[in-house]
């Protein structure tokens, strides 16, 4: 089984790919950075908002002949401000990972 961890180096997204690979699954985590400790997944630094990084992503997965089986988004941020306080520019960036990412 192939299986595709978006958010992978966050608390919740470690998690998981430490979870899967665990189970024997093959794993191919995906984040901003590749962590500087790897755990036996397979890293790619991709941007979730970003449709070449993705596609970029993309292409080698099918140049190697991987088929995904699943794909599990965990990619997410946050804002501690206040709804009426937020900037606009925050407000995207949010959206556009956490619902379009």
């Amino acid at each position: 089984m192939n299986v595709l961890v978006t958010g992978a180096n966050g608390g919740i997204g470690g998690a998981v790919v430490n979870f899967l690979v665990e189970k024997g699954i093959t794993v191919y985590a995906l984040d901003l950075k590749e962590p500087t400790e790897k755990n036996g997944a397979v890293y790619f630094s991709a941007d979730v908002t970003d449709e070449k990084s993705l596609f970029s992503v993309a292409e080698k997965l099918k140049a190697d002949g991987v088929f995904l089986d699943a794909i599990i988004n965990i990619a997410g941020v946050f804002t501690i401000n206040s709804f009426i306080e937020i900037q606009n520019a925050e407000l995207k960036r949010v959206f556009n990972v956490n619902f379009f990412g």
